[in-house]
């Protein structure tokens, strides 16, 4: 990665849930120019409302781009994917107009992707389901 001191630094953060939310809130503070990739009633939200960021009883609303589509934004810095495990496959193709020779790209993945990995070979529908995994099983290969 290039240098970048002393000028702002362009990030995406592709999944803006609470991780995502809270990463993007913390650069956007800090003076960056911040993008936000979310969907459905939450992209809708953003768009309306902002961003906004509770911390030690201070609201902050920061008026961040957001949108459903990467390519609304350009070659980032740096990209955040901050999706839950079962949500990567469907974007990852679709981050390459984020992703130039310099861009930086942080896996913050949400979710606990071994034990999720392991709970949905046994999940009946092929998917994570937390309900299926609360209690302790064996497996052939461990126990947890």
């Amino acid at each position: 990665m290039r240098a970048i001191s002393g000028r702002k630094i362009r990030i995406c953060i592709v999944g803006a849930g609470a991780v995502g939310g809270l990463t993007g809130a913390w650069f956007a503070r800090a003076g960056h120019e911040v993008c936000l990739v979310a969907r459905g009633a939450h992209l809708e939200a953003l768009r309306r409302d902002g961003l906004t960021l509770l911390s030690n009883g201070n609201r902050s609303v920061f008026p961040i781009p957001a949108s459903d589509d990467p390519a609304d934004f350009g070659t980032q810095d740096a990209v955040f994917v901050c999706l839950k495990t079962h949500s990567i496959a469907a974007m990852v193709p679709r981050l390459k107009t984020l992703v130039g020779p310099d861009t930086m790209v942080v896996p913050a993945i949400n979710t606990a992707w071994i034990r999720a990995a392991s709970c949905s070979r046994r999940s009946t529908r092929g998917t994570f389901s937390a309900a299926s995994c609360t209690r302790r099983r064996k497996s052939p290969n461990r126990e947890w």
